[in-house]
């Protein structure tokens, strides 16, 4: 059955995927001070995972993330929150990898440092909306937007680039 709880200073390092959740209680999941490092894992890796069919909540606050081998998070139901949230690194064995991955459900990524810059996210998906509000970067992110006006980006410094994915070839 669905889960919730609160987790505070756990962690996870040289795994596949951190955090996997496959079906999280509507109330949520909740994960303060954590640490994550997939370093030396895969290339599907990630630090957290919400899987299709998941409806539920994940929450994470002040955590910490670094030696992402390829996307930091991947939403595919459900609902992720980040709220200041240091995200050192990503993509440091597939360099084209985007942070994150929004195919269905919610992200929202608010007062979160990131420490490099390059492909912040590729959102699609017609149930998807993403929001990005009040994070700090140290160089230029971008964003792959194939949603539209369910995406929010605002209050972000540097301002984070949006461009609409590109049109399927014939």
């Amino acid at each position: 059955g669905s889960t919730n709880g609160s987790f505070v200073g756990i962690g996870a390092d040289r795994c596949v995927i951190g955090i996997d959740v496959e079906s999280a209680f509507a109330i949520g999941v909740s994960v303060t001070n954590g640490m994550f490092a997939p370093f030396g894992a895969w290339e599907g890796s990630r630090a957290v995972l919400l899987r299709e069919g998941n409806s539920g909540n994940l929450a994470l606050m002040n955590c910490s993330f670094w030696a992402v081998p390829a996307s930091l998070a991947e939403v595919k139901g459900g609902s992720l929150t980040m709220n200041a949230c240091n995200i050192h690194e990503w993509a440091l064995g597939l360099k084209d990898s985007s942070c994150f991955i929004v195919t269905g459900g919610r992200l929202n990524a608010n007062g979160c440092t990131f420490n490099r810059g390059g492909q912040l996210a590729v959102v699609t998906g017609k149930t998807t909306r993403v929001t990005f509000m009040g994070n700090m970067g140290v160089s230029p992110l971008e964003i792959t937007d194939g949603i539209g006006d369910r995406m929010v980006c605002l209050g972000n410094n540097p301002e984070i680039q949006v461009r609409p994915v590109p049109p399927a070839q014939p």
